[in-house]
């Protein structure tokens, strides 16, 4: 599990709050996945398994496929490395 102590979780969640913003266009749907980003502070976790299922099934319902940018294909494939 990645070390929290230097609040790396912090930057890890910023990263994914830009990316969700940019990728989810329904509003109850960033709602949600902000809510759990809210929650994910306070357990200093970054539960990039559920946010990562959660997106790629409202892209598959919405048929929303915005193309992720480099740096988001990066950033999701390190947070899948060290928070999983």
């Amino acid at each position: 599990m990645a070390d929290v102590s230097d609040n790396s979780y912090s930057k890890d969640l910023d990263d994914l709050e830009d990316f969700i913003k940019r990728v989810v266009l329904h509003e109850s749907v960033k709602n949600e996945l902000m809510s759990i980003i809210s929650d994910a502070r306070v357990r200093q976790t970054v539960p990039i398994r559920g946010i990562h299922q959660k997106i790629m099934a409202y892209r598959k319902k919405y048929g929303s496929y915005i193309p992720f940018t480099e740096a988001e294909k990066k950033m999701i494939e390190k947070l899948l490395c060290v928070w999983s």
